[in-house]
Protein backbone atom coordinates (compact mmCIF):
# COMPACT_ATOMS: atom_id res chain seq x y z
CA UNK A 1 0.00 0.00 0.00
CA UNK A 2 1.80 3.68 -1.16
CA UNK A 3 2.16 5.95 1.27
CA UNK A 4 -0.01 8.99 0.74
CA UNK A 5 1.89 12.40 -0.63
CA UNK A 6 2.25 14.86 2.21
CA UNK A 7 0.24 17.80 0.65
CA UNK A 8 -3.00 15.96 1.12
CA UNK A 9 -2.56 15.37 4.46
CA UNK A 10 -1.41 18.73 5.57
CA UNK A 11 -3.80 20.24 3.28
CA UNK A 12 -6.53 18.27 5.32
CA UNK A 13 -5.42 19.46 8.62
CA UNK A 14 -4.61 23.16 7.66
CA UNK A 15 -7.69 25.09 9.27
CA UNK A 16 -7.11 22.68 12.61
CA UNK A 17 -2.77 23.79 12.66
CA UNK A 18 -3.64 27.46 12.38
CA UNK A 19 -6.00 27.04 16.04
CA UNK A 20 -3.20 25.34 18.16
CA UNK A 21 0.37 26.51 18.52
CA UNK A 22 2.63 24.51 16.52
CA UNK A 23 5.91 22.64 18.21
CA UNK A 24 9.16 22.15 16.74
CA UNK A 25 10.32 18.67 16.93
CA UNK A 26 13.62 17.29 16.76
CA UNK A 27 14.87 14.46 14.59
CA UNK A 28 14.79 11.88 17.22
CA UNK A 29 11.61 13.50 18.55
CA UNK A 30 9.97 12.90 14.98
CA UNK A 31 11.29 8.84 15.15
CA UNK A 32 9.81 8.42 18.52
CA UNK A 33 6.22 9.50 16.85
CA UNK A 34 6.49 7.88 13.78
CA UNK A 35 8.50 4.30 14.29
CA UNK A 36 10.74 5.04 11.66
CA UNK A 37 14.38 4.98 11.24
CA UNK A 38 16.17 8.79 10.11
CA UNK A 39 17.22 7.09 6.33
CA UNK A 40 13.75 5.89 6.15
CA UNK A 41 12.51 9.29 6.97
CA UNK A 42 14.75 11.27 4.55
CA UNK A 43 13.93 9.01 1.96
CA UNK A 44 10.07 9.50 2.52
CA UNK A 45 10.62 13.37 2.32
CA UNK A 46 13.04 13.13 -1.09
CA UNK A 47 10.15 11.32 -2.54
CA UNK A 48 7.53 13.86 -1.16
CA UNK A 49 5.73 11.84 1.09
CA UNK A 50 6.51 13.14 4.60
CA UNK A 51 6.67 16.77 5.73
CA UNK A 52 10.06 18.59 4.98
CA UNK A 53 11.88 20.10 8.12
CA UNK A 54 12.17 23.37 8.86
CA UNK A 55 15.59 24.98 8.98
CA UNK A 56 16.15 27.55 11.52
CA UNK A 57 19.47 27.90 11.20
CA UNK A 58 22.35 25.96 9.00
CA UNK A 59 22.97 23.08 11.44
CA UNK A 60 19.80 22.13 12.50
CA UNK A 61 16.22 20.99 10.76
CA UNK A 62 13.16 20.76 12.74
CA UNK A 63 9.50 19.45 12.00
CA UNK A 64 6.24 21.11 12.72
CA UNK A 65 4.54 19.01 15.41
CA UNK A 66 0.76 19.64 13.85
CA UNK A 67 2.60 18.49 10.33
CA UNK A 68 4.23 14.78 11.80
CA UNK A 69 0.74 14.31 13.59
CA UNK A 70 -0.93 15.02 10.41
CA UNK A 71 1.06 12.64 8.22
CA UNK A 72 0.55 9.84 10.92
CA UNK A 73 -3.35 10.97 11.00
CA UNK A 74 -3.53 10.12 7.56
CA UNK A 75 -1.49 7.04 7.31
CA UNK A 76 -4.07 5.51 9.93
CA UNK A 77 -7.15 6.71 7.95
CA UNK A 78 -5.63 5.22 4.91
CA UNK A 79 -5.80 1.62 6.70
CA UNK A 80 -9.67 1.63 7.49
Amino acid sequence: MPIQPVSNVVNQNAYQSHLQPDRLLRLKQVMDIVALGKTMIYRLISEGRFPKPLKPCSNASRWSEGEVYAWVAGQCSRRQ
